[in-house]
């Protein structure tokens, strides 16, 4: 398998998502994340944001929980496109555990 075939898969999930093809985008980037799980984090945090997007608050938190603790989440922690989550009742705790920092809570 082409390793470049993960990163073709996340960068379409990306573009999806700016089309407003959330579906498949999310599909998108289960398939990069599949495809090359070094790219996990990055593709559910995209998910995620698709998620959002269309709506489903549950699920972008879901896919939240499930990337591990790491660098990334300082960046996920202050994506604008999450913005919507931080008033979710388990976002605080949900950043606070992979990151080991207390979060902020943005209005």
């Amino acid at each position: 398998m082409d390793p470049t075939d993960a990163m073709i898969s996340y960068q379409l999930g990306w573009l999806y998502d700016e089309l407003g093809r959330y579906d498949d985008a999310i599909a998108a980037n289960e398939e990069a994340e599949c495809l090359n799980p070094i790219l996990m984090p990055y593709a559910m945090w995209n998910a995620a944001v698709s998620y959002l997007k269309k709506g489903d608050r549950q699920r972008a938190m879901d896919n939240l929980r499930e990337i591990p603790p790491g660098s990334w989440w300082e960046e996920i922690s202050s994506d604008s496109e999450l913005t919507p989550l931080h008033t979710e009742p388990g976002w605080l705790a949900l950043v606070t555990e992979k990151t080991g920092l207390a979060a902020k809570s943005r209005p």
